[in-house]
């Protein structure tokens, strides 16, 4: 990918497709590990567990999350598999694969700001020009089309 095929970003709708497709792959994640546990873990306490809001339920899941967008934005796909299917990818500003390091550092800043920043996050992208969020512009990364 050259540079000026790296200047323009992807709009809004199609970066929160390719977010309902990786929370959809969440699920399924969730749904077969809660399967395998009844297998070591008695129903009731994991029912229990689950809707007490176990931190450690808390700390793998967000665990899982990180290093799944981690893992795939710095593999050869260059994005989570919804970036993948809907036709986007995660690349530096001078439009090269961003390297495992600069894709925890991109995540942890999205995960900083997504906190406490959530509607800068949106404005940022839906205006005109490189539609860039703000842990984009912060970490020298963008999401572009392939």
């Amino acid at each position: 990918m050259t540079n000026s095929s790296a200047v323009n970003g992807c709009g809004f709708w199609i970066r929160v497709a390719a977010y309902l497709l990786d929370h959809f792959i969440f699920n399924l994640v969730i749904i077969a590990s809660a399967f395998v546990a009844t297998f070591f873990i008695p129903l009731e306490e994991l029912s229990e567990r689950l809707t007490a809001r176990d931190p450690q339920f808390g700390v793998l899941f967000g665990t899982f999350i990180l290093l799944y967008r981690v893992s795939f934005e710095a593999s050869a796909m260059r994005g989570t598999p919804g970036k993948y299917f809907v036709g986007l990818q995660v690349v530096t500003n001078s439009g090269g694969r961003i390297s495992p390091f600069h894709a925890l550092w991109r995540n942890i800043v999205r995960y900083l700001l997504l906190s406490v920043t959530f509607f800068l996050e949106v404005f940022t992208m839906i205006f005109p020009g490189r539609k860039r969020t703000v842990h984009d512009m912060l970490s020298g990364t963008m999401v572009v089309k392939r």
